[in-house]
């Protein structure tokens, strides 16, 4: 392989470089992860944000894909090295999915929004399954493994909560071909009601949780974000960075949790 000149153009756009300057930080790539030149052309396009499907067919994108799984990014402030190696492997994933849909009617700036959209995912699914596991684990402990149908069905609180979960089980049951959210009550509820279960309970959490302002206010701004991203439409980078900031902090606030615990 040979560096793309449409890639090598897109990158000196993007950098606002001159080809002079492109060459030297290609080189600097080489220097820390001793790859190709090509290779390190690939890895400037992630750091820069830019898709590279358009420069690559299946067997590239898996091959590029294998190695920068495995490749040290070094210590860059925006991203700890882990973390950074998840949202490669996520790219590269989204990338191929973006390979095979050819939708020709769409504007380009809604495909740009699209590939953006794939980097949410991964933190809505933590954040919202974190929270929902935090409340199987306090409620089993305190009620058993039948805690819904012993405490939350016999709530008076509860009530238009539980008819709205098996409102939302009852068509599951009519189409077997489809998959089911899962076995348990607690996945069919929204992010507000997962909210108004731990409050309704707050004496089994005041200890592991800061207080009730820190996680109300930590709920509703991620119910804000995922109401925004669940009808198809893009987060500002600003609420974005706010969504990872808070993803940071619930899970931080997680391993005082496990302690407290004993899980």
């Amino acid at each position: 392989m040979s560096i793309n000149k449409t890639l090598m153009e897109e990158l000196c756009r993007k950098m606002n470089i001159k080809k002079s300057r492109f060459y030297q930080k290609i080189k600097e790539v080489q220097n820390t992860q001793f790859v190709s030149k090509e290779k390190a052309a690939y890895i400037l396009a992630y750091q820069c944000g830019i898709p590279i499907t358009s420069y690559l067919d299946d067997a590239e994108l898996e091959e590029i894909g294998n190695f920068m799984k495995n490749i040290n990014l070094g210590s860059d402030k925006r991203t700890h090295k882990e973390e950074a190696k998840k949202e490669i492997k996520i790219m590269l994933y989204s990338e191929k999915a973006f390979k095979e849909i050819k939708e020709p009617l769409l504007p380009e700036n809604m495909i740009s929004d699209a590939k953006k959209m794939t980097q949410y995912y991964p933190y809505f699914y933590i954040l919202e399954n974190s929270i929902r596991n935090l409340i199987i684990i306090v409620m089993t402990k305190k009620y058993g493994k039948n805690w819904w149908r012993i405490e939350i069905e016999n709530n008076n609180n509860f009530k238009k909560l539980c008819q709205k979960v098996d409102d939302r089980k009852k068509p599951e049951d009519k189409i077997k071909w489809h998959g089911k959210r899962n076995a348990h009550e607690i996945f069919y509820v929204d992010v507000d009601d997962l909210k108004k279960i731990v409050i309704d309970y707050w004496a089994y959490y005041k200890n592991i949780l800061p207080d009730r302002p820190w996680f109300e206010t930590t709920l509703n701004i991620i119910n804000m974000s995922r109401r925004v991203i669940a009808h198809n439409n893009p987060l500002s980078e600003r609420d974005f960075k706010r969504i990872k900031v808070i993803c940071q902090d619930w899970c931080d606030q997680m391993k005082l949790a496990k302690e407290k615990l004993g899980v």
